[in-house]
């Protein structure tokens, strides 16, 4: 476990402004006054490369130490590589302030690197990007890193030998592998890639090295690569996230509340679809069982006047349509995906005929009072639902035999449990909690219901459940990430780039867009049930 980044994103700042400084030619320093503390000039295309080379190279030095450390004494490297975070800041501090620090500049910081250092911001070269936007290049570089990562971690020899010992040393040890060699190429490797930080903040933004530069970058990867699931395609989306939620300033607390009210809807339906697809059936029909609740809920929170027999009503709509999904693919053993299809379409077109029939239009119900609304009921309520979901699948006797069913309906079957009992009651629940969803939207988000106003969340719930592979509190954070995913884009809608305002169909696509991504990259990695989609039939 590498806990020293900060420090080695810390060492290779110095080391590649060092470099910059006597390879770059003359500066300008804070007083205006040009000054060569130069070696030599080195031409910008030998420069950069060499700067980024030296990067990567004293963070991959400052890494191996306590990989080192590790192989060779077993020494343990959570405290090792903490130690070496607070000397890595305080060597680097002490070569500033007495050795590169312009005399008479008040802010510890060493002096610029040379222009032929300077990496372009993306805004210079990429059309409707404002300038001021201190996005450069090194993002590119970045997104590269994240190929190469894979690459080598999934597609070649030295990955797999890197992978087998963090899996199981023992084993790899038996198979040949040298654990302690891992063991430095890992922290090595880690060390450079923490190291390419400096090539954003020194030659991309900063053009110097500035003490106190990093805000816990090197801790804050720890939890990106956490919530990432350590794989290159997750941690660039949770980087991502991370970066809108820090960079967010004054509206940080308004997207992180807009990111859990948009969620909540996402992570009802989610968990609905959990408990369904652990016992085996796949519920595509999230979207209509949604459907069901939203309408249910806003037709008869607007008759009686009062949102908890909306809410009521919808979970009963809600468990009402599930029952033909369940009837269909465990009594008669029809193609789930098909099933569910049919009932996403069939709650297209029946809230809409029904709200013709009531309220004289087929495109919404009449507005519900303020007060009559429950905002913040159900986001609670999905929350508490994390913990009880993770408690009943993992902890109690009902949610064991939920497993097993589809996991092994018919080693259930064998040890005494109902498969049909088990299938039946997980595709109700599935029906009843999306259907909160549903009802969220109609008496919570907003106040009243409107043809297809769910627009796809049943999928995007899909999505997240298989992001989270199928597992509550995993599904969760990925429900939170496409929250914020609509938060964003949301947000983007009419700000203009450069005087351009960018078409709102583009911004609204963006949580689609994420989906498909989001598959393409994970459900390949996602083991499902292993009875998921297969009906099942008693022996007699």
């Amino acid at each position: 476990m590498n806990i020293g980044a900060e420090g080695q994103l810390y060492v290779a700042a110095f080391a590649t402004t060092w470099v910059g400084i006597k390879f770059g030619g003359t500066v300008v320093n804070i007083f205006g006054t040009p000054t060569n503390y130069a070696w030599t000039t080195l031409p910008t295309v030998v420069l950069v490369p060499v700067l980024i080379l030296t990067a990567i190279a004293a963070g991959a030095l400052w890494g191996a130490i306590p990989g080192y450390l590790k192989a060779r004494f077993g020494s343990h490297e959570v405290i090792n590589t903490i130690m070496l975070n607070f000397i890595g800041v305080a060597l680097v501090s002490y070569f500033t302030q007495y050795y590169y620090k312009a005399p008479g500049d008040p802010i510890m910081q060493s002096v610029p690197v040379g222009a032929g250092a300077h990496l372009p911001r993306l805004g210079s070269f990429v059309p409707g990007m404002p300038g001021r936007i201190p996005l450069n290049v090194s993002f590119i570089f970045a997104l590269i890193a994240c190929a190469l990562v894979y690459v080598f971690l999934w597609k070649t020899k030295w990955g797999y030998e890197i992978r087998a010992t963090g899996a199981n040393p023992t084993a790899a040890e038996y198979g040949g592998i040298s654990v302690r060699r891992q063991i430095v190429i890992a922290m090595a490797v880690s060390g450079g890639l923490a190291g390419m930080v400096a090539v954003n903040e020194v030659l991309g933004y900063r053009y110097r090295y500035y003490d106190g530069f990093s805000a816990n970058y090197g801790f804050t990867g720890i939890a990106v690569a956490l919530l990432g699931r350590n794989h290159p395609v997750g941690v660039l989306l949770a980087a991502l996230l991370f970066a809108v939620l820090i960079r967010g300033g004054i509206f940080v607390d308004a997207f992180l509340a807009s990111t859990i009210r948009l969620a909540t809807p996402l992570l009802l339906a989610a968990l609905g679809g959990l408990f369904s697809e652990r016992a085996g059936v796949i519920n595509i029909a999230l979207e209509g069982l949604m459907l069901a609740g939203a309408f249910t809920a806003a037709a008869m929170t607007h008759y009686s006047g009062s949102p908890w027999i909306g809410l009521l009503a919808g979970i009963g709509a809600g468990v009402a349509v599930a029952a033909l999904h369940a009837v269909a693919s465990i009594r008669y053993r029809a193609d789930q995906v098909v099933s569910g299809t049919a009932i996403n379409i069939l709650m297209l077109g029946v809230p809409a005929m029904l709200s013709g029939a009531f309220f004289l239009s087929s495109g919404a119900t009449p507005q519900i009072p303020k007060e009559n609304l429950i905002p913040l009921t159900p986001v609670v309520l999905a929350l508490l639902l994390v913990a009880a979901t993770w408690y009943v699948l993992y902890r109690t006797p009902f949610g064991l035999r939920l497993r097993a069913v589809g996991e092994n309906p018919e080693a259930a079957d064998a040890a005494g449990v109902s498969v049909t009992q088990m299938r039946y009651s997980a595709v109700l629940i599935s029906g009843a909690l999306a259907a909160v969803g549903g009802a969220y939207l109609s008496i919570g988000q907003s106040s009243l219901f409107t043809r297809n106003m769910t627009a796809g969340r049943g999928f995007i719930a899909l999505a997240a459940l298989i992001f989270g592979k199928w597992r509550p509190v995993q599904t969760m954070l990925a429900c939170l990430l496409f929250g914020a995913t609509e938060a964003l884009a949301i947000r983007m809608q009419g700000v203009p780039i450069r005087g351009t305002e960018i078409p709102n169909q583009f911004v609204q696509i963006i949580p689609y867009v994420l989906t498909i991504v989001v598959l393409a990259g994970f459900i390949g990695h996602s083991r499902a049930p292993r009875a998921l989609g297969i009906p099942y039939q008693k022996e007699k």
